[in-house]
């Protein structure tokens, strides 16, 4: 173990920056387990109890839940991260980012620190708005070395949880050390799955082997993402995605507590900090058009910013991040399919 000014650094243990002011307050059990604890590593030599010692008043200084967030590769993870978080932080493209695992939480400031895989804590500022860098390189570290990251935001609603961003690959029996440590942290997990079915019943079946009862349906919620491509991409994707869901949280018992669906795009839009009160009253006025003109024009971004017949003032529909997602989930999910006649046109 090394020490560092934010606390300890242990392999596999979540990084260990104070607690921020924000942050819940502790009920009486928690306080008393602290007290305990702080008395007890006053007494106790160096050595691996005071190390686990140090690891629960780590744990209690957090202001809540850790939350972590595993899946496939492309299951709409990180998307679902930047929605819970309401800010673009971390990377939804197929990055070297998403390679790694990070810790989101509260700050006084927007910054990055890197745990590297030799123990060193090395500190550098957040991307524009806070989050992580969309180049590693200006990390100062580099990728091979580098054990998570901390990311410390300003944020308001991680005074309320932390969320821990896991690897995304084929299969989550795959993850390294770090991240199966991660996972076996925090205290429940978000599994993202755009298209259950027999690969996901195999992958949490082989995480719970390797995370060796850390992790139990109790603490795992299945996220049906991505609800948008049901179907032929027209209507409203709800009820179906709400039958899948309740199906497969039957065929998946014992593995998660229950699967909830989302539109992971519409979620960070309408979530994030770049939803405006001028956002809102755009969805307004186009909650008013016919349905057939509406369903022409989110045929895709390129019919809906060529709409010009539409309601919105001239120049003013690309501002709308809302209805930007909705275009692009729209439009995502009928790949091959030809565009409606005002599509054709423009």
């Amino acid at each position: 173990m090394t020490r560092s000014a934010g606390g300890p650094v242990v392999a596999g243990h979540p990084p260990t920056g104070a607690a921020p002011e924000a942050g819940g307050v502790p009920g009486p059990l928690c306080r008393r387990v602290r007290a305990i604890a702080g008395a007890a590593a006053a007494e106790l030599p160096p050595g691996p109890l005071l190390s686990e010692i140090h690891s629960v008043l780590d744990r209690l200084a957090e202001p809540g839940l850790r939350i972590a967030v595993g899946g496939r590769m492309k299951a709409g993870k990180s998307t679902l991260i930047n929605a819970l978080v309401g800010q673009e932080v971390a990377a939804t493209a197929a990055t070297e980012c998403t390679l790694l695992v990070a810790w989101f939480r509260a700050g006084p400031q927007n910054r990055v620190v890197v745990h590297s895989t030799d123990g060193r804590r090395v500190e550098t500022g957040a991307r524009p708005g806070g989050g992580i860098p969309y180049e590693l390189s200006g990390l100062g570290v580099p990728l091979e070395e580098i054990q998570e990251l901390e990311v410390e935001l300003a944020n308001r609603r991680l005074a309320e949880y932390t969320i821990v961003d896991t690897p995304g690959v084929d299969s989550l029996s795959g993850l390294g050390d770090v991240a199966m440590a991660a996972l076996a942290r925090a205290d429940a997990l978000l599994y993202v799955m755009p298209h259950p079915g027999q690969g996901e019943q195999e992958a949490l079946e082989a995480l719970r082997r390797k995370a060796s009862g850390s992790i139990t349906a109790a603490t795992v919620l299945g996220v049906l993402s991505r609800i948008d491509e049901l179907g032929s991409g027209t209507g409203d994707p709800w009820p179906h995605a709400r039958r899948i869901a309740g199906r497969y949280s039957r065929s998946l018992t014992g593995l998660v507590g229950t699967i909830v669906p989302v539109v992971g795009l519409l979620a960070q839009a309408a979530a994030g900090d770049g939803y405006t009160d001028d956002d809102t009253a755009r969805i307004a006025r186009l909650a008013a058009t016919t349905e057939a003109d509406l369903t022409e024009a989110l045929y895709s971004g390129d019919a809906f910013l060529a709409w010009d017949a539409g309601p919105l003032p001239a120049g003013t529909a690309g501002a709308c991040s809302a209805c930007s997602a909705a275009t692009a989930s729209r439009r995502r999910s009928r790949p091959g399919t030809a565009a409606p006649a005002a599509a054709r046109r423009c």
